[in-house]
Order: C-alpha cells, then structure tokens, then sequence
C-alpha cells in the first residue's frame, strides 16, 4: 500500500463532497479519510478539500486520477504527494496562465 495525500480546492468546484468522495473511493480504494480546512490560493480564502490514506494504485494511475479530478472539478491544478517519494502540482491541462511549482508551504 501506498500512502498519499491531496489538496483539492472546492471555490468553483461544480461538483458535491459526496460526488468526489465516491469518486475518490472508486479510483484508490476504501483506505482513504476525508477532511475539509480553510486555506488560500492565490491570496484569497479557499476551502479545501483534503484526501489521504493508502492506495494499491500505481504512481502512473494515480497520476491518472489527479488528472481526472482537475478536469471533472474545473481545477486550475492539484497538489499532492504519493508515497513519500512524489511532490507535485498538476495542472489542468486547459490551463494557460503561469504555472507555480509545488510548495510545501502551501500544502496543507
């Protein structure tokens, strides 16, 4: 089992806590926990979702997934981390404006 961790913002998120909770079970498995905490992104005050747990997915389906939730979730992108080995924030692939790099700071 792996363990990760994801941050996914739910200002302008279309869909439902139950929506991507299902969603998360389906695609990692029923090892996972929920939370919701206040953070920022881009300065202004965001809830955000908090996904964690263990998964028996693979790093290239994981990353699958994370591609999934930002296009399902109309993200401009998603932080996480995946085994204690991968940091990261994916982009959208829609997305066109500048681009930041993963930061621990910000990662909640």
């Amino acid at each position: 089992m792996r363990n990760f961790r994801i941050n996914l913002g739910l200002n302008n998120n279309p869909k439902t806590l139950e929506q991507i909770e299902k969603h998360c079970f389906n695609a990692l498995g029923k090892h996972i926990n929920l939370e919701v905490k206040v953070s920022k992104y881009n300065n202004k005050r965001e809830l955000t979702l908090i996904v964690y747990g263990k998964t028996k997915v693979n790093y290239q389906r994981f990353l699958y997934f994370i591609d999934l939730l930002n296009t399902h979730c109309t993200q401009e992108c998603i932080a996480f981390t995946y085994n204690n080995e991968f940091k990261d924030l994916v982009y959208n692939v829609e997305y066109k404006g500048q681009k930041q790099l993963f930061n621990e700071n910000y990662f909640i």
